[in-house]
């Protein structure tokens, strides 16, 4: 099973992962959703998320913008990145399903993603 983890506002992704209020998490398994739920992030430190996140076994972050700093936390915690990702979450959740999360729609203006 693979564990996603998407900062949302508003029902999209929010632009910057180090000071998102609220997290996605998704399970995914066998190519398909089995499970989600939100997880109140408020605002604790770059430390404290990345505790959350191997606490909660994310294996992905998919995210908007992301600091140096955190983007190296969370690789030495062994969890994958997608940064520069933007859009609805739905349909970010649909093109991950389906190996579509590459495609210039859902990059954010102005980035290539890192996928």
């Amino acid at each position: 099973m693979t564990k996603v983890a998407i900062p949302i506002f508003q029902n999209r992704v929010s632009p910057v992962l180090d000071s998102c209020k609220h997290m996605l998490l998704i399970d995914i398994e066998n190519g398909a959703e089995q499970d989600r739920e939100t997880v109140f992030l408020g605002d604790m430190s770059l430390g404290e998320r990345c505790r959350v996140f191997t606490k909660m076994g994310v294996t992905l972050v998919i995210c908007g913008g992301v600091s140096e700093l955190l983007a190296n936390v969370l690789k030495g915690s062994q969890i994958d990145l997608a940064n520069g990702i933007a859009g609805d979450v739905d349909e970010v959740i649909r093109a991950l399903l389906q190996d579509r999360l590459y495609l210039p729609e859902f990059y954010m203006p102005g980035f290539k993603p890192n996928i």
